[in-house]
């Protein structure tokens, strides 16, 4: 009977926790498996030959990210990438069953976490509390919402579980045959540490969080189990320098390539010292701030325009407050082990897992993004875990506080799932995600241009015009969004705006084809019939075979009188497509006005 009794928590822990967390993502997160890919899945997916083409998941470990895509050079998880050809290649290419697998990983990440607290010593009920926490953090749909997140959850997935290997060795009995232990932890932590790097970037941080282990339990001793300590360290240091080695192999160094950070949209790239610094630190600021309150990510100031910049220096309360945040939190892990608290592995986690997406260690491809939260905040849901197992033991003499501490404990992971499950809408459309960005970075063009193109897919030509007019007030110089707004001028016929725009647009971009179609096309509808002929032949040099600077020249040379010019022109666009009356009676109309006459009346023939 006793030993049945004691199997049932041992089998709701193994069997029951995991499943509870995965229920939990689904009903929170579970609106996604209706949502298309949208953004950065559709380069990394949808548009992405490569990656359906490839054959075996090796090839990506020695593989850039963007191989196949429209991303820039420096990016590597080749663990996304692979499990992304697995899934496809077994299931189809369809986004629902991608969305379940990430809605799964991110159920077993809250497991992992349970792990990791119970491994640190904390109860069953206060380790399901930090898993289930996990689970409903709020920006975690990001992480959970886009396919391509994946990356975020897999890097904590497997860090966790291979910290949980050690933490397991450095708690569990001296006897029983260390060495086999410490062997079998050893290997544990070199093929899930090297798994969480290969997840995303931010895995690399396990080594750190392994030499710190041992330090901050409170049973450490200097030389108990000496040799089973340097070979889970050596374990985690070799993760460390196969997965260097393979970035290196793939991306040819350890950040970004320089012409990938020219083109992203983080301003800290484009900063000098020490207003570099400042920015890293406001959005340092902007992360904790989201991490540890229900507030949205927001980054509402301008770093990157030509005026003042905007942080008034290391006085400035922006800068300040983050970077005294920043030196506490990175002071604590330190003060947390000199005191054997409990809490410091959990502080270390954060430290650690919040680094890499403060812009001051390496600089990332945006300027902040709730996904920088996900690795960190499972520091915070490991202290919180511990929080219940003291508020538990603080309260335990009275029922009624003990009552009120649980209830806290459930209302706040009810107001996260509330709050995660309505967030995660944003990932419904690329419009949503566009109007969010507008909302949390209003200085940032991106989301007025996905606003415009949203809206020029559905037909809202003034929808789409005030979105890229928006887009412009921010970088009037964008010669892409100019293109973009002048051919919306184009289609509402308003010749002048567009003409001036347009004139702009090629200025800044002699090469760009559209625009300068455009261009002369609404030079035709001002009476500037002479430039539209020098645009329509610059556009014709740019690209010979494109339909729409052949029709262009075509009426250019007309309105110029150039009416030999003009029939051949428009004798090789009825060629191609001889059903067009508007292109044989421009012919026929050429040719006669060449006094032509025998040619225009069989071309009127072959017209009729």
């Amino acid at each position: 009977m006793d030993d049945r009794s004691s199997s049932r928590p041992r089998a709701l822990e193994r069997f029951g926790v995991p499943l509870l967390l995965v229920v939990a993502s689904l009903v929170v997160y579970g609106r996604t498996l209706a949502y298309p890919f949208v953004l950065d899945d559709r380069m990394a997916i949808v548009d992405n030959g490569f990656l359906k083409s490839a054959r075996q998941p090796f090839v990506f470990l020695i593989s850039d990210y963007s191989r196949g895509t429209s991303f820039g050079p420096g990016y590597f998880r080749p663990l996304m990438m692979a499990s992304l050809w697995l899934q496809g290649s077994l299931f189809g290419w369809t986004p629902g069953p991608f969305h379940a697998v990430n809605l799964l990983l991110h159920g077993l990440a809250g497991w992992a976490l349970f792990l990791a607290a119970r491994a640190l010593g904390a109860s069953a009920a206060g380790s399901f509390f930090g898993g289930l926490l996990f689970v409903v953090f709020p920006p975690a749909q990001e992480s959970v919402g886009s396919v391509v997140g994946r990356c975020d959850v897999l890097a904590a997935l497997f860090l966790l579980l291979g910290w949980r290997a050690q933490i397991a060795w450095e708690r569990g009995p001296s006897s029983s045959g260390p060495p086999r232990r410490a062997a079998r932890a050893a290997v544990t932590v070199v093929l899930l540490g090297f798994a969480a790097m290969l997840g995303k970037e931010s895995g690399a941080v396990f080594p750190a969080l392994v030499a710190l282990t041992p330090l901050a339990l409170p049973a450490f001793r200097w030389r108990d189990r000496l040799p089973g300590r340097i070979a889970i360290g050596a374990a985690a240091g070799m993760a460390l320098v196969a997965y260097l080695a393979l970035r290196f192999w793939a991306v040819g160094g350890l950040s970004l390539a320089p012409e990938a950070l020219a083109h992203s949209q983080n301003p800290v790239t484009r900063l000098p010292q020490p207003q570099r610094t400042y920015a890293a630190l406001y959005g340092t600021g902007r992360l904790l701030l989201a991490l540890l309150t229900p507030a949205r990510l927001r980054a509402t100031l301008d770093l990157g325009a030509p005026g003042p910049f905007p942080l008034g220096g290391p006085l400035d309360p922006n800068v300040a407050l983050p970077a005294a945040a920043l030196a506490l939190l990175a002071v604590a892990p330190l003060a947390l082990i000199r005191r054997r608290s409990p809490l410091a592995l959990p502080a270390a986690l954060l430290v650690l897992g919040l680094l890499p997406g403060t812009n001051l260690v390496v600089t990332a491809s945006v300027f902040v993004g709730e996904r920088f939260l996900y690795l960190p905040f499972a520091g915070v849901a490991l202290a919180a875990a511990i929080g219940w197992d003291a508020a538990s033991a603080r309260w335990r003499g009275s029922a009624p506080a003990l009552a009120a501490v649980r209830l806290c404990a459930a209302g706040l992971a009810a107001l996260c799932a509330v709050l995660a499950a309505t967030r995660v809408q944003e990932w419904k459309s690329e419009e949503a995600i566009a109007r969010r960005w507008v909302d949390a970075f209003p200085a940032s063009t991106i989301g007025w241009n996905h606003l415009g193109t949203a809206a020029l897919e559905r037909g809202d030509l003034t929808e789409a015009g005030r979105s890229f007019e928006a887009s412009l007030a921010i970088d009037p110089d964008n010669a892409v969004v100019l293109s973009h707004l002048g051919d919306v001028l184009i289609r509402l016929r308003q010749w002048s705006e567009a003409e001036r725009r347009l004139e702009r647009a090629v200025a800044l971009d002699p090469g760009d084809l559209a625009a300068r179609v455009n261009l002369g096309r609404a030079c035709l509808q001002t009476g500037e019939k002479e430039r539209a002929l020098n645009e329509a032949r610059s556009a014709y040099a740019l690209g010979p075979g494109n339909l729409a600077a052949r029709h262009l020249l075509g009426s250019a040379l007309f309105e110029n009188r150039l009416f030999g010019e003009a029939a051949r022109v428009l004798r090789s666009l009825v060629q191609e497509d001889p059903a067009s009356p508007q292109l044989r009676h421009s012919l026929v109309l050429s040719l006669y006005r060449d006094d032509r006459l025998d040619e225009a009346a069989r071309a009127a023939e072959e017209a009729a």
